[in-house]
């Protein structure tokens, strides 16, 4: 049976699926959408976020770099591909990519912020450290990624108080948002 809606269509009736919490109906009709010929390339991206949220990271970056394919300066589908790479341990295919993020937009916090997640979790406390002061002084008070930038400095500043080295949680849920 033929497909009764276009690509655009079915982006959009997923996306009111996604809102509602409906995400395996929003999943299929993204993956209805992506089959179609005439996908807009959002459909892509869409699909890229669902299955990183998922935990399919390599299904992910499949969209992601098909995305990119036809808008390789989207700031944040270039960071999400990073972040896909990162909780897959591939921290220096992680980095590579958030540094050309941190080339078209030098204050864009995820990347700011994350980045110096890797420098701790590599034991570089020093260098994670001054990463987040830098990104203090740089991303917006109300911004997600100042709290987390602040609370990181002081677990760091903590630990090494008590002379341990705690592993630095990540929590890479609000990375595939639309928004930072």
């Amino acid at each position: 049976m033929q497909n009764v809606f276009d690509g655009e269509e079915l982006l959009v009736l997923a996306r009111m699926d996604l809102e509602k919490g409906v995400v395996e109906q929003g999943l299929a009709k993204l993956k209805q959408a992506v089959a179609l010929g005439d996908c807009p390339s959002e459909a892509r991206l869409e699909l890229a976020r669902v299955y990183a949220q998922l935990g399919l990271r390599a299904k992910a970056r499949v969209q992601f770099e098909a995305y990119l394919g036809a808008k390789p300066d989207d700031l944040d589908a270039n960071f999400q591909l990073g972040m896909t790479r990162f909780e897959d341990g591939e921290t220096d295919a992680a980095l590579a990519i958030w540094d050309r993020v941190l080339q078209q937009s030098v204050l864009y916090p995820p990347a700011l912020y994350f980045r110096a997640v890797a420098a701790a979790r590599q034991g570089q406390s020093g260098e994670a450290k001054a990463m987040l002061r830098n990104a203090l002084d740089v991303i917006p008070a109300d911004n997600l990624y100042f709290t987390r930038s602040r609370d990181l400095l002081a677990s760091i500043d903590a630990s090494e108080r008590a002379g341990g080295a705690e592993l630095v949680p990540v929590n890479a849920v609000d990375a595939y948002r639309t928004q930072h």
